[in-house]
C-alpha cells in the first residue's frame, strides 16, 4: 500500500511538471534543436574527417615503407593522433555548444519556477566547511559542483546543489579515489528557531550515529520510524522539528528526487 501511495504521489508531481515544461519551458527549447542538430553535424564532419585523414595516412606509410624505411612506430603514432585529435574536436564542440546553450537558456528557465537563479560560478557560493560540520559527508579530499541554484519560496531562501565528494583511499601500492557522496543537495533555510543538531537518514538495523555528539532516537511514528533513523543531541528539539507534516513532506521530497536513499540535516 505503501509503495502504491509514493507511485501515486510522484505521478502527481511528475504531471504538475509536464503540465509546466509544455507551456513554459517547450516554447523556449524547441527553436534551439536547429541549432543543436547543425552543431552535432559540424563535430560529426570534423571527427569524420580527422578519421578519414588517420586512414589515408596509414594507407601512405605502408605505401611508402618499404622505399623510404619507414619505422612501424611512426605510422601507427601519427594514425593514432590524428583519430585522437577526431574524437577530442567532437568532444570539444560538445562541450562547447553545453556551455553556450546553459548560459543562455538557464535564466529564463529559472524564471518560470519563481525566485530561482542559476549560478554559473558556484563555489563562490557554497561554504564547504559546512558540509563537515553538520556530518553531512565525512572528510574528504576533493569536492566538485556543478549545476547549482538559488532561490526563494515563500520568504524561505534555499539552494539546490549538485556535487560530489571523493576521498583518496591507499591500499597497499594502489592510490584510488572513492566516492563518499554523489548527488543533489537541497540546503533550506529554516522557519523555525532551534539550537540542535539533528540527523534523520535511511533506518538500519545497528543505529550507527553519523556523529559521536548524536545519539540515536525513537520517534511517535512507527511508519517514519521504521523507514528512517534520527540521530539528535536534543530529543525534545527534533521532536519540536520533525512534525508529522514535516515528515510527509520529506517523503514528498525523496519522491521527487527518486532519491532511494537520502539524508536530512538540521544545524
Amino acid at each position: 500500500m505503501k509503495n502504491n501511495a509514493d507511485e501515486c504521489r510522484r505521478q502527481e508531481l511528475k504531471s504538475k511538471f509536464c503540465e509546466k515544461y509544455k507551456s513554459k519551458l517547450l516554447p523556449i527549447l524547441l527553436p534551439l534543436e536547429a541549432e543543436r542538430k547543425r552543431t552535432l553535424r559540424k563535430a560529426i564532419f570534423l571527427a569524420i574527417s580527422f578519421f578519414g585523414l588517420a586512414f589515408v595516412f596509414f594507407c601512405l606509410m605502408i605505401a611508402l615503407k618499404s622505399r623510404y624505411n619507414i619505422d612501424d612506430q611512426i605510422a601507427g603514432f601519427g594514425t593514432l593522433a590524428l583519430i585522437v585529435v577526431g574524437f577530442a574536436l567532437f568532444e570539444f564542440e560538445s562541450i562547447k555548444f553545453t556551455r553556450n546553450l546553459k548560459d543562455r537558456i538557464m535564466p529564463i528557465i529559472c524564471s518560470v519556477f519563481g525566485k530561482l537563479k542559476w549560478l554559473k560560478n558556484p563555489h563562490n557560493t557554497i561554504y564547504e566547511p559546512f558540509f563537515l560540520e553538520s556530518a553531512f559527508v565525512k572528510p574528504y579530499d576533493r569536492s566538485s559542483f556543478d549545476d547549482v541554484f538559488k532561490g526563494e519560496y515563500k520568504d524561505v531562501k534555499y539552494q539546490i546543489i549538485e556535487g560530489e565528494f571523493r576521498k583518496v583511499v591507499r591500499r597497499g601500492k594502489r592510490r584510488y579515489e572513492e566516492i563518499l557522496f554523489d548527488g543533489v543537495i537541497l540546503k533550506v533555510d529554516m522557519n523555525k528557531d532551534f539550537t540542535s543538531h539533528t540527523i534523520i537518514q535511511a533506518d538500519t538495523f545497528m543505529h550507527i550515529s553519523p556523529s559521536l555528539k548524536l545519539k540515536h532516537t525513537e520517534l511517535e511514528d512507527v511508519v517514519f520510524e521504521k523507514k528512517f533513523d534520527v540521530f539528535t543531541n536534543d530529543e525534545i528539539d527534533a521532536r519540536y522539528l520533525i512534525t508529522t507534516s514535516f515528515m510527509q513532506r520529506l517523503n514528498d521530497v525523496s519522491i521527487a528526487f527518486g532519491a532511494s536513499i537520502f539524508k536530512c540535516i538540521f544545524y
